[in-house]
């Protein structure tokens, strides 16, 4: 009950500060929902800066965090007030009446939607047990708890990268529990899904923002990633909020909403750093719209500047923050980061090139992986290749709306970005940000299609309400998974055993270790793990280092347990369910050096019995 109380006032509080903000930009929004997904979005990134203020005075405490909320919640509940006047509810009940003329067709999809959105809040409220969160999205506000302020944490590479969604896992987790980070992700996707649905209603029909916002949610890869504490949805809410911001900009010439564009493209970064691509493609199409409409270059070159100006200034905690603690202002290991600076750690590649053979792997990953290949894992990833499949079909249509060739430019200007920056394609969701307007683009289409050509209409409900129906199967297996300890029938040890089956093990280390163990995890799963750990990246020169290679037993076993020892490290934990992380990084003739303390199944934990002579000690 605590985590849906904190959720509420955190919302609440963020509405009604972001709310106030905005007013600053004197911009009127056009209905309620419009100004309810951009006030809350803008508030969440204001209470995460506080957030982060906190942390880096040190003054991260429960009482801190729960005093923080106390004084915004009166500034929050004064501009609730003013924003919940009587004309404003008179616009929300008339815009209500207009779902009376829906069809069975968009009552079924919204039907669908809610079945789905109830399943991810379900299983939300199961304890976090996904890889990226438990090495990073929550080590890292564990640790800075633990602190009470923001710190270096050499052995988590993300502990340098920009961390605005991680700063309300903090406050959450301080105030509450874990669970709060996986329903703060939760909030952050159905708050893209009503943007979605904002957005389509207002330049095209309410009935387009329903079939996109449900082609959205109602596909694996976001279905999955909206309950789990990662950054890709929230990073997608903001790009999407920018981009939005693009299209008011547009019709209205309003530079101010512009501006506010800019802020949310910077929480987007913030969030993560690719989130920085959807901006770069952005500011491309400023600066030519910003050219073309004014008839001084002054003028508008001082514009185009100053929305660059306000993203960085955004991103200028986290510049300063990475500078002094590693003495960089962007953090070079992130492989984005490497590409662009180029780094030696990575081969670079030089134009066509990039995009000729990244472009094909993403073509490949999208219209082979995901159709025809049915691993479970990555049909748990599936981005809803159905409803982006109906995009192609706008060269049979006339008179396209100018806008849905904006979001087709938008989108593929970021995959070509992506394909340059990052080369990372086996994870689809960082695609998310492009994805969402391909998702539009197909809705629009769809929708063209069945008003146009009326003999395919019932034919492509049928096969759109059977392909949101059927992608139900692996976000209600995922959901099924955890309903036992979400109805408090299986407790919360067992079912994070029961699912990556560590816990145990980890348990048992968190219980019986001295104060003075420092465990070496080849697993970098360390979430759960109480007592102090390093991992391969502080124990090895290079942190992106696959595995350490042996070449010569006689010395550099001997170079690796005297490193082992200068770090303190007195225990192994390795998990032999996953071979690349277990021994391989440890070889065979190190065995003798190690005594078995505790294991079940494939998990251990070593205790390393050093040498004493001088040779290897």
């Amino acid at each position: 009950m605590i985590n849906f109380i904190f959720l509420f006032f955190l919302a609440l509080i963020s509405f009604g500060v972001g709310n106030k903000v905005i007013k600053l930009f004197k911009y009127r929004f056009d209905g309620f929902l419009e100004g309810l997904i951009f006030s809350i979005g803008l508030g969440l990134g204001i209470v995460s800066y506080l957030v982060f203020l906190l942390a880096a005075v040190g003054l991260l405490y429960r009482w801190s965090c729960f005093l923080l909320l106390v004084l915004l919640l009166p500034i929050a509940l004064w501009n609730v007030w003013k924003a919940g006047n009587i004309s404003f509810i008179k616009q929300k009940l008339r815009r209500i009446r207009q779902l009376r003329n829906l069809s069975f067709f968009e009552y079924s999809l919204l039907a669908i939607l809610f079945i789905y959105i109830l399943l991810c809040l379900l299983s939300s409220l199961a304890p976090p047990i996904d890889w990226d969160s438990l090495v990073c999205h929550l080590s890292i506000p564990k640790l800075w708890i633990k602190n009470h302020r923001a710190i270096h944490i050499p052995h988590i590479i993300a502990s340098e990268y920009h961390l605005a969604t991680e700063n309300l896992y903090v406050l959450g987790m301080i105030l509450a529990s874990d669970i709060t980070a996986c329903m703060i992700i939760w909030l952050y996707s159905l708050l893209l899904t009503l943007a979605v649905f904002a957005f389509c209603r207002k330049y095209f029909s309410a009935k387009v923002g329903i079939l996109a916002a449900s082609a959205l949610y109602c596909t694996p890869l976001f279905s999955a990633i909206s309950s789990r504490p990662m950054v890709d949805i929230s990073t997608a809410y903001y790009s999407f909020l920018g981009f939005y911001a693009f299209f008011v900009y547009l019709k209205s010439d309003n530079r101010k909403i512009l501006l506010l564009g800019s802020v949310m493209s910077g929480l987007a970064a913030a969030c993560k750093h690719l989130g920085a691509i959807p901006f770069m493609v952005l500011f491309i199409l400023v600066t030519i719209v910003e050219i073309k409409r004014r008839k001084s270059l002054i003028t508008s070159f001082k514009y185009i500047i100053l929305f660059g100006f306000v993203f960085l200034l955004v991103l200028t905690p986290w510049f300063a923050k990475s500078y002094v603690y590693t003495g960089k202002i962007i953090n070079t290991w992130h492989p984005g980061a490497l590409a662009l600076l180029g780094q030696k750690d990575l081969k670079i590649l030089t134009g066509y090139e990039k995009i000729l053979k990244y472009g094909y792997k993403l073509l490949r990953f999208l219209l082979i992986d995901y159709v025809f290949e049915r691993s479970a894992s990555k049909t748990l990833w599936s981005p809803g290749i159905f409803i982006m499949a109906f995009v192609p079909c706008l060269v049979f249509l006339k008179n396209v709306d100018k806008k849905i060739k904006y979001a087709l430019i938008y989108s593929i200007m970021i995959i070509l970005f992506q394909a340059v920056i990052s080369q990372k394609f086996r994870f689809i969701r960082y695609m998310a940000p492009a994805l969402i307007w391909l998702f539009i683009c197909g809705s629009y289409t769809a929708y063209r299609l069945m008003k146009e050509f009326k003999a395919l209409n019932k034919i492509i409900q049928v096969l759109i309400i059977l392909s949101v129906s059927f992608n139900i199967i692996p976000i209600a297996k995922w959901t099924y998974q955890s309903l036992p300890v979400t109805f408090g029938m299986e407790t919360k040890e067992d079912y994070i055993d029961r699912r990556i089956r560590i816990y145990s093990v980890i348990d048992y280390a968190n219980k019986n270790l001295d104060e003075n163990a420092k465990i070496f995890i080849t697993d970098r799963r360390g979430y759960y793990f109480d007592k102090p750990y390093v991992t391969k990246t502080v124990i090895f020169d290079n942190p992106l280092a696959a595995k350490y290679k042996i070449n010569d037993a006689d010395e550099d076993i001997p170079r690796l347990l005297r490193k082992l020892k200068q770090k303190g490290v007195t225990h192994l934990f390795c998990n032999g369910n996953y071979p690349n992380t277990s021994f391989e990084i440890m070889p065979e003739e190190l065995k003798e050096y190690m005594k078995l303390v505790y294991s079940k199944g494939r998990v251990s934990l070593y205790e390393f019995v050093f040498p004493t002579n001088s040779k290897e000690g």
